[in-house]
């Protein structure tokens, strides 16, 4: 299966050659539990994956030949680091070996290994096959043995230093240096640094026993990592990494209640089911969501293990069955609702069914100083390695989260773990999602470290803790959210105005004893200026009271002067009333990059290099991260290649593994449509638009031969047309495909489809699948099949035309503005910021509607479409803009809005207030990295005219008028919260009463 990858005829390069990196296809899937981290996760902090000192199993086996190679180099510690751990697990098998006195037991050790190797192998997402059998059997004794001693001596030097004994008397540096054990410990947790825990449980579970009496290989696991308590013993891992989560993810089983009669209740129901029947109708009796819960050890059937505690889980099953007729539904309950509801989810939909449209995650939550600002309470849950969050009676209970120098390293493995082997029942994700909602600046930190729920070991930065949290979920794909209920309830208590008021009046008002006893004061003040007022009038009506013999008189003077004087008010009132506001070669010579000058006159060029004013600014967000599709990027392939086995190297690894995957993809659809002559008749016609093909690209594809351009548009279309189907109709179960086993993965490449760089002519596409697609999927078209596939159901008119995916992207947001309005406009020259425009009396209103980009000011409100933005709204609008900037220089809508946003967002204040009116959707944490990045969305581009320029002008006339200013001022001084407006009221009411007073008091004696 040898591919011509590079230009030069006589560069024949073959990638089915054994070689680090490569994914493999095992016939035994199952098995497949320890991933390279993908590159969309591994790029946002690399170091976090790779291993510091100790380097275990093979997926980075290959780091040890790179040591060697530097090994004289003592300035490259990480390598020199290396070599000395190799080092050591000689002799800490010599030292395992004297343990167990002899040398039988090793060669025992190692005939299990040689047994069990191709299920070790399978456990690996990537092949191992690059390792000789020796090698790699050798390879695994040495690391297992390693762990296993290494776990051992920490417990005998634990029990040193507990009686007293000097450590460095020792001849182990990794014990008397804790830096290093430290290291190992974080190295051990590492996602792509684990043995299987299958074959250490084989090893060393008739061992350790012998070597330690009452324990054993579990229990000295647990032991060692402090969880004892907090897994049970029926809980099964397959690693380390999968350990790490277990512990956490089992805090989500609803607890045992604690009402003994309760007990009873639910022994007397299983007593009397036991009566009337078998065994088998009890089964048949608990509800079908009981049965399996997520930490139940289940087959691959999906039932649960039985076990001789069967009929005990059933008993307590049974209690919350009697109480789900009762108007109030205990937490717990709910939480064993979410947990039924999210595995019933993930059940109903078996192999070959397709994947729901609209997965229950949180689209949106708002941040912590938000809701506490309506309310909610946070209370911290003292539970060590929770995840179970509750929202009761308003209060956000949260378990407490340490973050120490090592938390975003165990974070990060743990969810790259759910990423690849999770998908679906990704917890851990989940809850740093949670987290990431809640978390958005600093002030989010501090409130969350002032009631407990974030402790800070490492002593960082509030900015830095939130920083990190914003970072932990970028990348990362959320299908599912166990918390989207609670989010859900959260936000509609912060949208109950009724909610939101209290807590004003409570803070308001009484947020001190110092507010508090002046709102006392006010109120009595108030109270009896009005008792005075109505006395004067009865008074001067009726004559019933002399002028100054009544108790009221006493009071008159100096509470009707004492407001007038009184400067205390005045300064409540003032403080805010500021209105101000190259070497020459030979060109002739065909190479990638050079540009295309067609002859014919009809003009196919739609598919462009983003140009480098544009690129300079972002270039990842152009450049595919796995998959390479048509000829812009088709020497990165033969660049790939002079990386082969360079596993650091991971996007180029990325690209030759999709090299190999869209073969396999081609023989799939092959089978797909019964045989050879179907693709043969694809590269017939791929053959006759040949010239048309070519010339949809704005660079010449000269140097590339025909028969490789014929062959790599045929390979780049079926993958297409194969993925697409495949990810449409896969069920969840593990099929062996990691594009389809591992979401993250599928993600990238969606995201690598936009790309307006690694685009194929829609034409091509559908003049091959148009006919092929409604034999497959009947009723269906390949147009309507794309739609779907990016979810543009119903965005979109039948009759509209697009050139390629990026063009289909940009043409769902065109769509939304009305016809008329798509002609020739002037550039916007100038125009206020939101905040600025706030100030001035500009109101803003969020439309909600999806890829909108329909902007109307009417009666001086500014009604703007939400703008979601998330990990991929900055490529996909790149790439939109970029297509635009080059296709479309005088109908770039897209450019026009971006500008337009741009305009008004100059700082974090700005994405507040848009934030606030929920014209933004903040899913990327720090607002000012929303500024930040919509600051620069708009470099390099030119705009010949807006399509909102009109809108400017009349945005910036409304902020200009004196009148709109100064009542937006006087609104924002005078009434700008309930403090400040009943402040204003009440003066208002004082003056008045006052003033009336006052008259009375004259009119009295003049008629004396």
């Amino acid at each position: 299966m040898n591919r011509r990858l590079n230009h030069e005829p006589d560069t024949v390069l073959e990638l089915n050659k054994p070689t680090p990196g490569m994914w493999w296809f095992p016939t035994n899937p199952e098995h497949r539990c320890i991933y390279r981290v993908p590159h969309r996760l591994r790029r946002v902090n690399p170091e976090a994956y790779t291993p510091q000192l100790l380097l275990i199993g093979p997926l980075h086996h290959s780091l040890k030949c790179q040591a060697l190679n530097s090994r004289e180099d003592i300035t490259n510690t990480k390598l020199m680091g290396y070599l000395n751990m190799e080092e050591h697990k000689k002799i800490y098998l010599a030292r395992f070996s004297e343990r167990l006195g002899g040398k039988k037991t090793i060669d025992e050790f190692r005939r299990i290994i040689k047994e069990e190797e191709d299920i070790i192998r399978a456990c690996y997402s990537e092949s191992t096959a690059w390792i000789e059998s020796p090698k790699f059997v050798d390879m695994i004794l040495h690391d297992s043995v390693f762990i296993i001693e290494f776990l051992l001596r920490s417990k005998e030097y634990t029990l040193l230093e507990d009686q007293g004994s000097d450590i460095k008397k020792t001849w182990d540096p990794i014990f008397e240096q804790p830096c290093l054990q430290t290291t190992v410990d974080e190295d051990l947790i590492l996602l792509e640094n684990q043995l299987p825990y299958f074959i250490l449980e084989k090893l060393f579970d008739p061992i350790v026993p012998i070597l330690r009496p009452d324990q054993t290989l579990r229990k000295l696991i647990i032991t060692y990592f402090r969880f004892q308590g907090n897994i049970r013993d029926d809980s099964r891992f397959k690693h380390f990494t999968d350990l790490f989560r277990c512990v956490r993810v089992e805090t989500l089983r609803p607890k045992k209640p604690k009402n003994k009669f309760r007990y009873l209740a639910g022994l007397f129901r299983f007593v009397h089911l036991g009566t009337q029947g078998s065994s088998g109708e009890l089964e048949k009796s608990r509800p079908q969501e009981h049965k399996a819960l997520p930490m139940e050890k289940t087959h691959g059937s999906g039932e649960p293990t039985k076990s001789k505690f069967r009929y005990i889980a059933d008993l307590f099953r049974c209690v919350p069955m009697e109480t789900q007729g009762s108007k109030r539904q205990t937490e717990k309950s709910r939480s064993l609702e979410r947990l039924k509801t999210h595995r019933m989810g993930e059940r109903s939909h078996g192999h070959g069914s397709k994947k729901p449209k609209d997965p229950p995650i949180i689209k949106h939550m708002y941040n912590a100083a938000k809701l506490y600002s309506a309310g909610v309470k946070f209370k911290a849950v003292t539970d060590e390695f929770s995840i179970d969050v509750r929202f009761e009676n308003g209060c956000l209970k949260i378990p407490c989260l340490w973050v120490p120098d090592d938390a975003e390293i165990t974070l990060r493995n743990i969810m790259a773990l759910e990423q690849c082997h999770y998908p679906f029942k990704a917890y851990v994700c989940n809850f740093v999602s949670f987290l990431d909602f809640l978390i958005d600046t600093d002030k989010d930190v501090d409130l969350l470290m002032e009631n407990g729920i974030l402790n800070n070991w490492g002593e960082k930065s509030s900015v830095a803790v939130a920083e990190m949290v914003n970072t932990l979920f970028s990348g990362v794909v959320e299908s599912r959210s166990y918390y989207a209920g609670i989010a859900s309830r959260v936000n509609a208590y912060y949208e109950n105005p009724v909610n939101r008021t209290r807590t004003i009046l409570g803070r308001q008002y009484f947020g001190n004893l110092w507010r508090g006893t002046a709102t006392v004061a006010a109120g009595l003040l108030l109270l009896m200026t009005f008792v005075q007022t109505v006395a004067s009038i009865i008074q001067r009506d009726s004559h019933l009271l002399p002028p100054l013999s009544s108790p009221m008189a006493f009071l008159k003077l100096p509470l009707l002067r004492e407001p007038l004087g009184s400067e205390d008010k005045i300064e409540i009132m003032d403080r805010m009333l500021d209105l101000e506001l190259g070497t020459i070669q030979k060109l002739n010579k065909q190479a990638p990059g050079m540009w295309l000058f067609p002859k014919n006159q009809e003009h196919y060029c739609c598919i462009y290099r983003v140009p480098n004013s544009i690129r300079r600014v972002n270039p990842e967000a152009y450049t595919p991260q796995l998959l390479i599709l048509g000829p812009l990027h088709h020497s990165s392939k033969s660049q790939a290649l002079k990386s082969l086995g360079d596993i650091t190297d991971t996007k180029s690894m990325g690209y030759l593994n999709m090299e190999e995957h869209k073969k396999i993809y081609l023989a799939e659809f092959a089978r797909r449509v019964e045989g050879e002559k179907t693709i043969d008749g694809f590269r017939r016609i791929v053959e006759e638009d040949e010239e048309m093909i070519r010339a949809s690209y704005s660079e010449s594809t000269a140097w590339i031969e025909s028969a490789i351009f014929v062959d790599m548009i045929l390979h780049d279309s079926v993958f297409v047309l194969e993925f697409i189907l495949r990810s449409s109709y896969e069920g969840w179960e593990k099929t062996g495909d990691p594009l389809m086993d591992e979401p993250c993965l599928e993600n990238t490449v969606k995201e690598d489809l936009i790309l307006l760089e690694n685009q194929l002519p829609y034409f091509i596409l559908e003049k091959l699948f148009d006919p092929i697609v409604p034999t497959l999927i009947p009723n269906q078209t390949f147009r309507e099949l794309v739609i779907t596939h990016f979810d543009f159901q119903g965005k979109i008119r039948d009759n509209s035309k697009f050139r390629h995916f990026t063009d289909l992207v940009r043409l769902v947001r065109v769509e939304t503005l009305p016809r008329l309005a798509r002609g020739k406009c002037n550039p916007i020259e100038h125009m206020y910021n939101a905040d600025k425009l706030d100030s001035g009396g500009v109101n803003f209103e969020a439309v909600n509607e999806e890829f909108s980009l329909y902007v109307r000011f009417e009666n001086g409100c500014l009604k703007m479409p939400c703008l979601r933005v998330d990990d991929e709204v900055e490529m996909k609008l790149r790439n939109v803009m970029a297509f635009e900037q080059c296709h479309y220089p005088f109908n770039a809508h897209v450019c026009n809005y971006v500008i337009f946003l741009d305009y008004l967002i100059d700082t974090h204040k700005d994405v507040d207030l848009l934030v606030e009116k929920g014209i933004i959707k903040n899913w990327i944490g720090q607002h000012g990295l929303v500024a930040e990045m919509v600051n620069k969305l708009g470099l390099g581009i030119l705009e010949v005219g807006s399509y909102y320029s009109d809108i400017a002008v009349e945005v910036n006339t409304h902020y200009s008028n004196p009148v709109n200013r100064s009542r937006a001022v006087l609104k924002r001084v005078y009434f700008g919260n309930m403090w400040t407006g009943t402040a204003t009221v009440a003066a208002t009411l004082l003056l008045l009463m006052t003033l009336t007073q006052t008259v009375a008091s004259i009119i009295q004696v003049l008629q004396k």
